[in-house]
């Protein structure tokens, strides 16, 4: 059964206040604030926005309270007297939305909106939702333009801010979708799928140490992301018993204890290990304290250095291309800066070998964690362009042309 009380609070920005009683029913304004109600429904906890204005925000939790006590019918207002709904504001939307995220499996990836969303905020300078335009949202691709994001990221911040504004209920006229499929935002080309050769790999795990090659082959045997390596416990490990029994897999899986660690795909999944990565792992493990988590910081925390230790191995290999310059202006032919050597590229040469040894896309999509094959088939389709058999077929495409 549903409580019947109703309680109140203030949110100013992130952070949540308790509003102070005035008198026997008022509460003293908070400056800058948007009220909400908070009531449970059975073990749910409810929350709702009710705008700025106080007043207003006292009348909606009495109203609310009557329906929680099962009151279908409400207290008619005095003649003359009519209510207009406050104009909800940008940032109470905001918060609305991004409280939901953080309800969800993801927390990281209600922080990643609510910066986003804050930063758009900002970029067209709007107050209140229903003044949200087409300008502004062609303003908001104009901004990542400037900062010399790439197509791909303008195109995705575009459309994060169409299911925003979707989530929200307004609507602009405005097509969240490339041109050349009818909509507004500039279409973009997906750069080549790379992938490390096996000349690159022999080098740089050449110049790794026990520890490093046990991490980082991890990254190329698994397929795995950067959080996924991170959070990995020893408990997450199904280690074969005999070599003619099962193969070995990680179990990738939330962690929802200190760890707060949920797949990107928020489902957990089997990856299956070859048994140098098995021996590997085991023979780390042999040289390790106790502990629950695979790979450390010197604190005992997650390891969170893995790309900048990459570059460094990269670099120290004599593997760096000579022409990367960072953010900082650094060259990476003196510097471990090198922009070809990145912890994702891993995943696309695990993802690649696979593909070349047979496996499907089918059966690659269940161990890699994407929710369609969309991605995996752009890179079976450079696979298949440079496969030995469509050399043959090119090579005899052109047999007895003699030019």
């Amino acid at each position: 059964m549903a409580n019947k009380h109703c309680g109140i609070f203030a949110r100013v920005g992130q952070q949540t206040k308790q509003v102070k009683r005035q008198g026997r029913s008022g509460i003293v304004p908070v400056e800058g604030a948007t009220y909400w109600l908070r009531w449970r429904d059975g073990d749910r906890q409810m929350y709702r926005n009710v705008g700025e204005d106080p007043e207003a925000a006292l009348a909606e939790r009495k109203r609310q309270e009557r329906l929680l006590a099962g009151f279908a019918d409400l207290p008619p207002l005095p003649p003359g007297i009519t209510i207009t709904p406050p104009r909800q504001t940008l940032a109470a939307a905001i918060d609305s939305f991004v409280a939901e995220k953080e309800g969800g499996p993801d927390r990281r990836a209600a922080k990643r909106w609510r910066r986003d969303l804050e930063t758009f905020a900002q970029v067209c300078g709007k107050r209140y939702l229903a003044d949200i335009t087409r300008t502004d949202i062609f303003a908001w691709m104009k901004h990542f333009q400037a900062k010399n994001s790439a197509p791909r990221t303008v195109f995705n911040r575009t459309q994060s801010l169409g299911t925003f504004l979707n989530a929200v209920k307004h609507h602009v006229d405005f097509k969240f979708t490339k041109k050349k499929r009818g909509g507004d935002i500039p279409n973009y080309t997906d750069p080549p799928v790379n992938w490390y050769s096996k000349d690159q790999l022999v080098k740089f795990f050449a110049a790794c140490d026990a520890e490093q090659r046990a991490r980082y082959l991890f990254f190329l045997k698994t397929g795995c992301r950067e959080q996924e390596v991170s959070n990995a416990c020893w408990s997450d490990f199904e280690f074969a018993t005999t070599e003619e029994g099962d193969g070995s897999v990680y179990v990738v899986q939330p962690k929802s204890d200190d760890l707060k660690f949920t797949p990107k795909s928020a489902e957990a999944r089997d990856v299956p290990l070859d048994d140098d990565l098995v021996k590997a792992l085991l023979d780390y493990r042999a040289t390790c304290p106790p502990r629950r988590l695979v790979f450390t910081s010197r604190k005992g925390k997650p390891e969170g250095h893995f790309l900048s230790k990459l570059k460094a191995i990269a670099f120290r290999a004599g593997l760096n291309c000579g022409t990367c310059i960072s953010k900082k202006g650094l060259s990476c032919a003196t510097h471990p800066v090198c922009g070809k050597w990145t912890l994702h590229r891993f995943r696309r040469s695990w993802a690649t070998r696979h593909l070349q040894a047979g496996v499907s896309t089918y059966e690659l999509r269940d161990w890699i964690g994407h929710s369609d094959e969309t991605q995996l088939r752009r890179y079976a389709k450079s696979v298949a362009a440079k496969s030995v058999q469509t050399r043959r077929k090119v090579q005899n495409s052109w047999a007895g042309l003699k030019l």
